[in-house]
């Protein structure tokens, strides 16, 4: 579903009178005959849906891009919380809140390690 904003963002662009004129042309062929209102509410709704497809690629886009450092830190901080992960899957009830709290050490530094290399490298 797209959100709210993006359909705010395409009824501020036709309130404001810029709009995208090939998508407006592709309405108006397409509802050939219909009243001004219908065509700006279709308009709306498909330049909400490209606004969304266009967010979507530039949250990918911004997290795909990393460093050599925060991808080995990444590596590093998994591999230390499915090596914790399995020492509290073998360990017996007294070595459990230790693990556990390693666990949570580790998995802290899986996540802030690659944004503290992010500032740094």
């Amino acid at each position: 579903m797209v959100d709210k904003t993006f359909y705010q963002a395409a009824a501020a662009e036709v309130a404001g009178g810029v709009v995208d004129q090939a998508l407006w042309i592709k309405v108006t062929a397409d509802m050939a005959g219909s009243d001004k209102v219908t065509r700006q509410a279709k308009y709306i709704q498909l330049r909400a849906q490209e606004l969304a497809g266009e967010n979507l690629k530039l949250r990918a886009k911004s997290w795909l891009p990393r460093t050599k450092w925060q991808w080995f830190f990444y590596a590093v901080g998994a591999s230390g919380a499915a090596y914790v992960a399995g020492i509290v899957a073998q360990a017996n009830a007294a070595d459990a809140a230790t693990s556990i709290t390693a666990f949570v050490v580790v998995l802290a530094s899986a996540l802030a390690l690659p944004l503290w290399a992010s500032r740094h490298y």
